[in-house]
């Protein structure tokens, strides 16, 4: 009834109800359409097309604090190549002496050898001796049987030396670098006489320690320990670092809708403040000073040990 009385008054009025209300649908539905075309767009612009992401970073820590542990671990490396050198210098001596050894040896035996042939050749003289006073009956064949058996000791010693003699060659030529076979002549194996450099007997254990390498290596292991204990001592410190670097994704982190490699720069500082490990720390510390007595402990015994020597 409402629609017909309106239909009456525009009727009256001289308009057509029928054609506006068909012409008015019409323009409702192109409306809608034209409606659902841009909301269509504005889905579409708003995808983000997240199946394909690519990312990038590059990162750089500049250290300020770690508790001491930089200062430590810079002094471990010197320390280190400390010891290295002093190892160098323990072999270097040892090598010198092991040769120095060699060398005094063979010329020991080189005059025992011209010892041994003199007591070969008088045995033998003695026993020609011998043996024309048994045949006169001024001896006895026990007397000659005596004499027998040095001259047989005598050949021994003298095939012992002999062969000691060719070994101490031989050790002497390993040492220096030398084939084996070579045949050296050493400049005091034929002197009669030997410069002999008489020395006083004095306790002086400062100046010995001092040129003990081996020593110098123990001290360097006491202070390796103690700079050890610094480090783990830097787990219970704060940590500070400065920090910077450039970020990119794809798609852009600065217009997510964009299909784009994009990125931006980045600063800051780290700061770590350890609260509770459970003591892992301090045990640690605790097994490293441990370790520092039992260095100390064997370099005090080394010490001794030179005193002795």
């Amino acid at each position: 009834e409402p629609m017909q009385h309106i239909a009456a008054v525009l009727g009256a009025m001289g308009v057509n109800f029928d054609a506006l209300h068909q012409m008015t649908g019409q323009g409702l539905q192109n409306m809608a359409a034209k409606l659902n075309g841009l909301g269509e767009n504005l889905v579409d612009a708003l995808d983000t097309d997240t199946r394909n992401l690519f990312a990038g970073t590059v990162m750089v820590v500049q250290p300020v604090y770690l508790g001491g542990s930089l200062i430590a671990l810079n002094k471990m490396a010197d320390i280190n190549e400390e010891m290295q050198q002093h190892s160098a210098d323990a072999r270097r001596q040892s090598a010198i002496y092991a040769t120095d050894k060699a060398y005094w040896q063979v010329v020991s035996l080189k005059h025992k050898q011209k010892l041994a042939e003199g007591y070969l050749d008088l045995l033998k003289k003695l026993n020609a001796d011998v043996h024309m006073m048994i045949d006169e009956g001024v001896a006895t064949r026990s007397d000659g049987l005596s004499v027998d058996v040095k001259l047989n000791e005598a050949e021994m010693t003298l095939q012992k030396v002999n062969d000691g003699l060719v070994l101490s060659k031989m050790l002497l030529c390993q040492n220096i670098g030398l084939p084996i076979t070579e045949d050296i002549t050493l400049a005091d194996e034929d002197k009669e006489t030997i410069a002999v450099v008489e020395l006083s007997p004095k306790l002086d254990v400062e100046t010995a320690v001092g040129n003990r390498p081996e020593l110098k290596m123990l001290e360097n292991g006491v202070q390796l320990s103690r700079q050890l204990t610094n480090v783990l001592k830097a787990g219970n410190l704060p940590m500070v670092a400065l920090t910077g670097g450039y970020v990119v994704t794809n798609p852009n982190v600065l217009n997510g809708f964009q299909r784009k490699f994009g990125g931006f720069w980045n600063v800051g500082v780290l700061v770590r403040v350890p609260i509770w490990n459970w003591g892992d720390v301090m045990y640690k510390v605790r097994a490293s000073k441990c370790a520092t007595t039992i260095a100390n402990l064997e370099l005090a015994e080394a010490r001794e040990l030179i005193e002795l020597q």
